[in-house]
């Protein structure tokens, strides 16, 4: 699939860390522009999210539950 596919990580602890991150960033005054972080399980999920997103998100999440 990647070149470069990161190494597996449990779900909990990825949100633990983004969520320290932000409040982090935060605290010092500045705006992140990522401010939020969806974990897919399927292309349903993308779907599920609602809102706007980068064009091209589409595109990955297809291939990548593609194969």
């Amino acid at each position: 699939m990647s070149q470069f596919p990161a190494p597996s990580r449990p779900a909990p602890l990825l949100c633990e860390r983004f969520t320290a991150l932000l409040s982090s960033e935060t605290a010092r005054g500045n705006d992140p522009e990522l401010n939020r972080m969806a974990l897919l399980r399927s292309q349903a999920d993308l779907t599920a999210l609602g809102g706007t997103h980068v064009d091209y998100l589409e595109l990955v999440i297809h291939r990548y539950f593609a194969s």
